[in-house]
Order: C-alpha cells, then structure tokens, then sequence
C-alpha cells in the first residue's frame, strides 16, 4: 500500500523563518536607502555639470543644461560614479540573494499537508545490471534462439508490432519463449483489441503500476494517457495516492474498485456492484485482466530490476 500524505514544519523552524524575512527586509530597506541618496548626490552633480552620469532614465529629476564640467566638479563626478556605481553592485547582490529567498507567505503554503513522495533521480546502475539490457539479466540475440524464439523474436522487432523492440517485458519473453508468446498476444489483445476506450485503459494501467510502484511502466504510460486524453488532475490522484473527489464517477468507481482489489483482502460487494453498474460485467473482468496483466508485468520488471533508459526522467514519485 503506497504511504500517505504528512504535514512537516515546527514552531521552531517557523520562528526562524519570520526572523529570516525580518533580517532580509531591513537589509534591502538599508541598500535601497544608499541608492537614494546616492542618486540625489549625483543629481546635484549633474545640474552643475549638465551631463548624465548614468543612462537618462536613471535620474531623479530633470538635468539643467548649458553648465560647463570644472575641474573639481569632474573630480567630484568621478567620485560619484564611484560611489553610485558601488551601490549599483550592492543592490544587485542583494537582488539576487532576496531572489532566491523565499517569497513572502511562501513558508505559510509549505506548512500545508505534501505527500511523502519522491522523485528518484537516474544514478550510475546497480552492479548487477548488464549495460545492454539495462536489466539482470542479459539480452538475448536472434543467433541465440531456437525457430519457436526466433519466431517471437521477429515478431517483437516487425516495425508493424505496436510494441516493437525486445528492451523490457519482452526481453524477458525470449527466456521462456512459449509462455512468452502467448503472454505478449494477451498483452497485445488486452491493450489493443479488447474494446476498451483508450482513455480507461491507460488509467487501469497507471492504477496498477501505481500500485506496484513500477517505475519503468509509470514512465511509459503516463505519456501515453496524457496523449488519449485522460486529464492531468485524474493523473494527479493516481500518482499521489490522493482520494477521487471530484472526478467523473466512471474514474472514481475505477480508481476505488482497483485499490480496493490490489490492497485488501477481499472486494466489498459494494464496490463490485459500482463497478458492474458502471462498466457492465463484460468490460469489468476484460479490466479485471488488464489490471492482472500489469500486475504481472510490474512483478517482472522489479525481479529482474528493469533499468530505464539513461536519457529517460523516472516520473512516478515513490514512496518514502
């Protein structure tokens, strides 16, 4: 069962937060007040000489012209520049340190509940992973195959395949290539072929691999189900382990009927009398396999700890 959501913070952390914000608004009020000062000096400066010392827009008040430089007010500008050159440097530092400081009711938002999920970066692979299949065990190659798994092979790599390739579940077929072939034409026909609408497929399947907490099939099929049209909101549920509220009662009935199946015990007679009345008995056990299938699948795939891709993000949060 995937963990649920907690409320970090504390009293003492908060209290350092508001003595942070406090110290940040009195250092910019004390640079800001530098900059003004400095300006109205240069002002001064600028009506006895009649030049700009700073692009034309940068000025407190309008320059009286006609007025030639001596020599001591071009020292005296010279030094000004210096000084208000000096602030400029100052009030961009701590521009950029007050920018990547946080803004303000920022630290009041982050006290509300977030789900104790992470996003796992991609590090080096586990010692144990072959670089080629990117998984325990070792691709296997046409020339290695008997007919039957050369068959299934050819069968895999067919550009007209709609699941072309022999990386991940179908890898792992070429190791048992009877029960392989039967178990890929049940996959194919499941997600294919069975009359379910794209858009629930793709939601049965992320429920499931949420459950299993399958990373490399989450990061396959979360793509596709934005694609089909299933919302990002509906996503967000699934990923989090957030309750259905809200959503449309066919996604709501699939979600509690699959988490329901995938954690407890037994189906409540209640649950399953919501699921028939919304998708009929038929397409409730053709779901009911899908479900199973990636079940299957996500048991595979963490067997024999299927890496995914080097250039490939992990978008499913996993539990701490």
């Amino acid at each position: 069962m995937v963990s649920g959501l907690t409320a970090p913070g504390s009293s003492a952390a908060a209290a350092l937060g508001s003595e942070g914000r406090r110290g940040r608004e009195e250092r910019r009020k004390s640079t800001l007040l530098d900059l003004r000062q400095a300006l109205l000096e240069l002002e001064e400066v600028q009506k006895d000489s009649g030049k700009h010392l700073l692009p034309c827009s940068f000025t407190l008040g309008p320059v009286a012209k006609g007025h030639r430089k001596s020599g001591k007010t071009g020292g005296r500008i010279s030094e000004m520049k210096q000084k208000v050159f000096s602030v400029l440097i100052v009030l961009l530092s701590g521009a950029i340190f007050l920018g990547c400081s946080p803004t303000p009711g920022s630290e009041e938002a982050s006290s509300s509940p977030v789900p104790t999920f992470r996003i796992p970066s991609q590090q080096d692979m586990p010692p144990d992973i072959d670089p080629e299949s990117r998984s325990r065990l070792p691709l296997k190659h046409r020339e290695d195959l008997d007919a039957d798994g050369q068959d299934l092979y050819d069968f895999f790599v067919n550009p007209a395949s709609r699941t072309e390739g022999v990386m991940g579940p179908r890898g792992f077929y070429l190791y048992s290539t009877r029960a392989g072939r039967h178990l890929a034409l049940a996959n194919e026909y499941l997600r294919f072929e069975s009359g379910l609408d794209a858009r629930t497929r793709e939601l049965a399947i992320l429920l499931a691999v949420r459950e299993m907490n399958g990373q490399y099939q989450w990061t396959a099929h979360e793509p596709i189900a934005l694609e089909v049209g299933l919302e990002p909101e509906v996503i967000e549920v699934v990923k989090y382990n957030k309750e259905p509220e809200g959503l449309k009662e066919k996604d709501t009935v699939l979600i509690r009927y699959t988490r329901e199946l995938l954690r407890e015990t037994e189906l409540s007679s209640e649950t399953f009398s919501q699921a028939v009345k919304e998708f009929g008995e038929d397409q409730l056990v053709t779901l009911t396999f899908l479900i199973g299938n990636y079940v299957r699948t996500s048991l595979t795939l963490k067997a024999f700890n299927m890496q995914l891709a080097s250039d490939r993000e992990p978008l499913l949060p996993m539990p701490e």
